[in-house]
């Protein structure tokens, strides 16, 4: 008799714990959100870049042009655009195979140098061709940002136009 009332009694313990472990939970009530950093939300000062807007003419034969973006350190990195007058960019490299036609850069961060390369420049016309680097610190490039879309590059690193 004794023996059953035991079992009994183990059975109830035995019930009581799984409903308790069954109404508990690993999520609770979210916190409060923390304080974004002055500029965004990668701390107080934001993610760390600078725009640099310029312009080169080509004339027939040239090829290589370059300018130098003040403040770079070793570990920067540029993202160079080409303007268009529309106000949409295009990353560069940038290629047109129905034109034979391409724009190609290159960016030295130890002394801050971009040099843009049109190889096959044979046209007479010699306007301008605006471009756009965006001149990121080593610490602030993010891997999950798409930087050939210039908006979200402009979003998230709080650039102004």
């Amino acid at each position: 008799m004794k023996k059953t009332n035991s079992i009994k009694f183990l059975g109830m313990i035995a019930i009581a714990a799984g409903l308790f472990l069954a109404s508990c939970s690993k999520e609770g009530p979210a916190g409060p959100a923390g304080a974004d950093g002055a500029t965004g939300p990668a701390g107080p000062a934001g993610p760390s870049a600078k725009v640099f807007d310029y312009s080169f003419t080509y004339a027939v034969g040239d090829s290589l042009k370059s300018t130098t973006l003040t403040g770079s350190a070793a570990t920067d990195v540029a993202i160079t655009y080409w303007k268009f007058s529309d106000g949409s960019m295009i990353q560069l490299p940038y290629g047109s195979y129905e034109n034979t036609f391409y724009v190609i850069n290159y960016f030295y961060p130890s002394t801050g140098v971009v040099e843009i390369e049109i190889p096959k420049r044979i046209s007479t016309a010699t306007s301008a061709i605006p471009f756009r680097s965006v001149l990121i610190k080593g610490s602030a490039k993010v891997p999950f940002l798409d930087y050939s879309n210039y908006n979200a590059v402009k979003a998230f690193y709080n650039l102004k136009d």
